[in-house]
């Protein structure tokens, strides 16, 4: 089976967002964008109408997309009608715990892990040929709490998990415990099996990271310090160690606005490249990537021009940068340099989306 948009042009872009309060948002939102011309063709439509689809993701190689909801994870066939992209309904698990904050797919698309902020658990789920949904077979309670930031690290509060490239480790950074726990990952019983976990600084919050491409290195995004931890990554060990740690903002940016709270990391398809964004003050940083150390030199922060960038995403062709606006309810586009990983807004691109909180690019 193969996705209808493989070599289609343009390619299907996806939108979780946040159907609580007196919002708009009905579900998942989908559009499509075309990479020739960094434009979105129409208007974004209503893909699937369910509650809280917060965080989305795409199977490996299935046409499947994932969705965070409610006390659920619910999985659909992606599909194009009347050149619009919709998503068709395939079933729908219990988490046995609240909304998750994130959902995760192994590589090998045998696994689906979905990670729980409030109640502290990662719960795991077999998945099937098609990409349905099993029961979960594994329920994971975290116990830690740093306390540094006593709003915030009262106790454990992980926020995310990403399968390492091979599918053989797992690594959910807390957000409460200040630590970035590595698992082992079963992918014919999709099992995890603890294997420790890595430090950031007292109060620091990690919330999302990414693998290099080549898998070589870890960058843990901290959403209270708004930093970037750096790590070497030795994928036969299982193991983490640190690079440094790098500032997303300036002290005179911090000084700027009051309440900021990073947001998301991604690293370009070409690994040269590292960009995070920063709620409240409502900019993304860009970095370059030493390919040799891993280490991290910031090379610009600019507007994101939306506000509240909850989520961004970098297409496949590595030409453009989407970032969502939860609190503006759009989407900006930035077109990348090349040669320096620069962002420029594009003045004449912009969609708008009910309180987006998540993007996932099709192919």
């Amino acid at each position: 089976m193969t996705n209808a948009f493989t070599d289609a042009n343009p390619i299907p872009v996806f939108f979780g967002t946040n159907t609580g309060g007196s919002g708009t948002s009905k579900g998942i939102y989908a559009a499509s964008f075309d990479p020739d011309s960094g434009r979105f063709e129409g208007e974004a439509v209503l893909a699937a109408e369910i509650p809280f689809p917060g965080f989305i993701v795409r199977h490996p190689e299935l046409p499947v997309l994932y969705s965070t909801s409610t006390e659920t994870v619910r999985a659909f066939h992606m599909g194009e009608e009347k050149s619009h992209p919709v998503l068709t309904p395939l079933n729908a698990e219990m988490t046995q715990s609240e909304q998750a904050a994130h959902v995760s797919v192994s590589p090998c698309g045998k696994t689906l892990v979905t990670v729980h902020y409030g109640t502290g658990r990662v719960v795991v789920f077999p998945l099937h040929e098609d990409g349905s949904i099993g029961p979960s077979n594994q329920s994971i309670q975290l116990t830690k709490a740093s306390g540094a930031n006593p709003d915030r690290q009262e106790r454990p509060h992980p926020h995310s998990a990403y399968f390492d490239p091979t599918g053989k480790y797992l690594l959910v950074p807390d957000l409460g415990a200040d630590r970035t726990y590595i698992y082992a990952h079963e992918a014919s019983s999709s099992c995890l099996t603890p294997r420790g976990y890595a430090r950031s600084a007292q109060g620091a919050g990690p919330r999302h990271l990414k693998f290099s491409p080549d898998g070589h290195f870890v960058y843990v995004l901290n959403e209270l310090e708004q930093t970037v931890d750096a790590f070497a990554w030795d994928g036969q060990a299982g193991s983490l160690q640190s690079n440094g740690t790098f500032a997303g903002l300036t002290d005179n940016e911090k000084a700027e606005t009051d309440g900021i709270l990073a947001s998301e990391i991604r690293i370009h398809p070409n690994g040269k490249f590292l960009y995070t964004a920063n709620r409240g003050h409502n900019s993304i940083s860009v970095f370059s990537i030493d390919s040799s150390s891993g280490e991290l030199t910031r090379c610009q922060n600019i507007p994101a021009e939306v506000n509240w960038p909850r989520n961004f995403n970098i297409e496949p062709s590595g030409k453009w940068l989407l970032c969502a606006g939860q609190n503006s309810s759009n989407v900006a586009v930035f077109a990348i340099d090349p040669e320096s990983g620069k962002l420029t807004p594009s003045e004449n691109t912009r969609l708008t989306v009910p309180r987006p909180i998540c993007i996932e690019v099709g192919n």
